[in-house]
């Protein structure tokens, strides 16, 4: 089983606290399900690609936020302007921001993927 951890201030994070009020409780609930769908299913840390280097379903990762379409989207627009999501990244589900698996996602990317590949999930 992968897990992850949230730390006890999550709620008070600038980019936690940015879902929250744009979407409530709920926002936060559909970004843990996000973060939870990527952390099992994607291939790297806190990458959202699947086994075959594909991004993980836009689809898949709407259902697993548990939130409507409008509300998965109106999430995703959040975590694109707070920087969970970087933009370029996201485009190709490569850069899901995933609380203390991020420094752990960067060292599996420089030890296993090639620069080429490296360039498609660092900054």
């Amino acid at each position: 089983m992968k897990w992850f951890q949230l730390d006890t201030d999550t709620p008070q994070d600038p980019k936690i606290r940015a879902v929250t009020r744009a979407l409530g409780p709920a926002g936060l609930g559909g970004l843990v399900g996000v973060w939870c769908h990527v952390a099992k299913y994607g291939r790297y840390p806190g990458r959202g690609i699947d086994r075959d280097d594909e991004p993980l379903p836009l689809d898949d990762l709407l259902e697993a936020s548990l939130l409507p379409g409008e509300s998965f989207h109106h999430l995703v627009d959040i975590c694109l302007k707070t920087g969970h999501f970087q933009r370029a990244a996201w485009q190709q589900r490569r850069g899901i921001w995933i609380p203390a698996m991020e420094r752990r996602g960067d060292t599996y990317t420089k030890r296993h993927l090639t620069p080429k590949q490296q360039a498609l999930v660092l900054d």
